[in-house]
């Protein structure tokens, strides 16, 4: 009897030194799936340390965890990913915009490039920097796109400085709001700290960024850099 739960464990074992050599068999991800997020062919721009992200899924495959493709503070987004239909989901919670439809379905073969439209709620329109000393000034527009019954108020623009390419809310060396008198001739100045730091940096990066009441992620330009 021994003997026979002995051939017994044997053979299970030796079924399951199968199945998991057949999934180490499986060809790694090769295809990038690459793309931004636009409104009228301009790019939506959000935070460097993005929680901005959508979900791709593939139906009918075993594994049913998503795909979480993050968009990066361009606006723009890149992934590797396995040839096969997908359904692209935008969370309705994610970014500040109205996504176009809950899901779409993208085919990706080989590399694939995939734009996607949105609505934002504001766009920031002629942006503009001037430097006066160590003092930089930001000048715009905050467009307002939706304004039906799904129109939402600004709570403040900001103007962030950074010492990095990275400038917004999670990242920057300076910062300042402004008046929120006149949406059509927003104007806000901060001051460049001086870094301690050596070798000393000649240059900031600058951003614009719009905070929209009731939405967790903000909208921004992209990012300029000013030498000081």
């Amino acid at each position: 009897m021994k003997f026979n739960i002995d051939k017994i464990l044997l053979l299970v074992l030796s079924l399951f030194s199968l199945a998991s050599c057949a999934l180490d068999n499986y060809d790694e991800p090769k295809s990038m799936f690459t793309g931004a997020m636009l409104y009228n062919g301009d790019t939506v721009c959000v935070a460097s340390r993005s929680a901005v992200y959508f979900e791709m899924r593939e139906p009918g495959w075993q594994f049913t965890t998503p795909v979480n493709v993050v968009v990066k503070s361009d606006g723009t987004f890149s992934t590797v990913l396995f040839n096969g239909k997908y359904k692209l989901l935008l969370p309705s919670s994610q970014g500040p915009y109205l996504s176009p439809s809950d899901t779409m379905d993208v085919v990706v073969s080989g590399n694939t490039k995939k734009d996607i439209e949105v609505t934002p709620y504001y766009m920031i329109r002629n942006a503009k920097y001037v430097l006066a000393g160590r003092t930089i000034t930001g000048t715009c527009k905050a467009e307002k796109i939706i304004t039906d019954s799904r129109a939402k108020n600004i709570e403040r623009v900001t103007l962030y400085v950074s010492y990095t390419y990275f400038a917004d809310e999670f990242t920057n060396d300076a910062k300042a709001d402004a008046a929120l008198t006149d949406l059509n001739n927003l104007s806000v100045s901060v001051t460049v700290p001086t870094l301690t730091s050596s070798p000393i940096q000649n240059f900031v990066y600058v951003r614009l960024g719009i905070k929209i009441a009731g939405v967790d992620d903000m909208i921004y330009t992209s990012p300029r850099k000013i030498n000081l």
